[in-house]
């Protein structure tokens, strides 16, 4: 079963040394930058590890940095309008996958680092408290 490895909200993180290990998930705390459909932003470890680890760095591997870390979850098996509890929050998915910045040096040179496809965003229906380790349940 999917889990939460890390939390790394952009917001609430910009004075820490250290990420949490839990978190009210709410509108105050998860204010979307450029559409409420993305108010929340996944990767899953494997994305995580690879941003860390690819030899050709793109766009994604410097700039992207998700909110909540999935362990245990293909992306594959997600569709848009799921819906999840988090913890005590509900979040339904509204993205998928994310485009590739046209001018990234790795998209450019015709190489997919493939991060894109194991990334996806949520809007919250449900505020609610997430910690490290919790389950993700689809309803």
């Amino acid at each position: 079963m999917a889990s939460i490895i890390s939390i790394n909200p952009k917001k609430i993180n910009e004075n820490r040394i250290l990420p949490p290990s839990k978190i009210q998930i709410s509108h105050e705390n998860f204010i979307a930058k450029t559409s409420c459909d993305r108010q929340i932003s996944f990767i899953t470890l494997e994305g995580e590890n690879r941003l860390r680890e690819d030899e050709r760095k793109g766009f994604c591997h410097s700039r992207f940095k998700a909110d909540l870390v999935i362990e245990g979850l293909s992306v594959a098996d997600l569709k848009l309008k799921d819906k999840v509890r988090l913890g005590t929050a509900i979040i339904e998915i509204s993205e998928v996958g994310k485009e590739c910045h046209k001018t990234c040096p790795a998209f450019s040179e015709g190489i997919s680092c493939e991060i894109n496809q194991l990334i996806f965003f949520g809007r919250i229906i449900a505020e609610g408290d997430v910690k490290i380790g919790n389950k993700i349940y689809f309803m």
